[in-house]
């Protein structure tokens, strides 16, 4: 169970598609935070959710404004995230 405490938005046209993707902190226990993005605008929707990955509320928004703003699909979060955290 998870508590969602922000969200970032950001849509992309691809193929003439214009997609939606949200990136939503999400409290999952106390201090601990992951994120759960998700793509619409497509017949299947992509979900990516991270689990526990930040220790404090401010990184894990930084990291959703991050990836919001860099338009980053849900199918390559995991791989941005690896290059970017220690």
């Amino acid at each position: 169970m998870y508590m969602e405490r922000s969200s970032f938005y950001s849509e992309i046209e691809m193929d003439g598609q214009l997609i939606r993707c949200s990136y939503r902190v999400i409290e999952e226990r106390k201090g601990t935070y992951g994120l759960l993005c998700s793509q619409e605008g497509m017949e299947k929707g992509e979900l990516c959710r991270l689990r526990s990955v930040f220790r404090n509320e401010e990184a894990a928004e930084a990291m959703a404004e991050f990836l919001a703003q860099k338009q980053v699909m849900p199918v390559h979060i995991r791989d941005v995230l690896q290059d970017l955290l220690p």
